[in-house]
């Protein structure tokens, strides 16, 4: 028996990004310290173009692209990568759903099938989890309501999992557009506010932080001495005429590519 101390600890974070369409939950990617692989089935990279970030790019068929998640996460956790991107867990949960009513095509079995379904997403987020690197996922964000109606806002995925989802991360962020002097900032939110479900495991984040994933992860390593130099001056944060925001697809090769290589 091995008596170990946590300040050893390396903060292999496991991050959920929220947000709305639009709000730069991929381009939060471009931000990232380290050698870092996305694993896309959105097909919206191009604001990251001028990146150079290596892609596996998943489509084909939901069965299809299933398939080629297992086998991208099984390389990517094997894999020299520091950083794993994934985009999105919307579109994850849309594929495991039909992936399950392939197993449970009669109607008779709904039960059957979300059960698969639930069972399967769990597996999922904790393979992702248990990887032994920083591990970001985005999700689009739902209108929910609570057991009194009240509403907030969950992850975007299929079923009662999208209540269950912040359990599962160490961090959960939500990246969205705020107004100050007239102004629209880009910002992420830590905290949970306005029915907004935010998580922050380490306790070392500010309320807000800059749309900086770098500057995130160098916070809860214990980099960052000066915890209130973030963004409760929310004008330290970028901008939204300065970012890019399209959604369109680059055209590529479904295996590994580098973005600079589609230049």
């Amino acid at each position: 028996m091995q008596i170990k101390n946590t300040s050893s600890v390396k903060p292999n974070v496991c991050t959920l990004i929220t947000g709305v369409s639009g709000a730069g939950k991929t381009t939060l990617a471009g931000t990232i310290e380290g050698k870092t692989l996305i694993i896309s089935a959105e097909a919206g990279l191009l604001s990251l173009q001028d990146k150079g970030i290596d892609f596996i790019e998943i489509e084909g068929s939901d069965l299809e692209k299933w398939q080629q998640f297992k086998e991208a996460l099984s390389f990517a956790a094997k894999s020299d990568y520091d950083n794993i991107f994934i985009d999105s867990l919307s579109e994850v949960s849309d594929i495991i759903v039909s992936y399950a009513e392939s197993e449970f095509p009669d109607a008779k079995n709904t039960m059957q099938k979300w059960g698969l379904y639930t069972a399967t997403m769990k597996r999922f987020i904790r393979y992702v989890r248990d990887i032994q690197k920083n591990v970001f996922i985005t999700t689009l964000q739902k209108t929910d309501k609570d057991e009194v109606g009240k509403r907030y806002y969950a992850p975007d995925v299929s079923g009662k999992m999208a209540e269950k989802m912040p359990a599962f991360f160490d961090l959960v962020l939500n990246i969205k557009v705020i107004q100050k002097d007239d102004e629209d900032i880009r910002v992420i939110q830590t905290f949970t506010d306005s029915g907004i479900v935010c998580k922050d495991r380490s306790g070392k984040l500010s309320r807000y932080e800059k749309p900086d994933l770098s500057l995130i992860l160098k916070k809860i390593g214990g980099f960052n001495e000066n915890k209130d130099k973030a963004i409760n001056n929310i004008g330290d944060g970028k901008r939204v005429s300065k970012m890019e925001q399209s959604d369109k697809k680059i055209q590529s090769n479904p295996k590994l590519t580098t973005k600079s290589d589609n230049n």
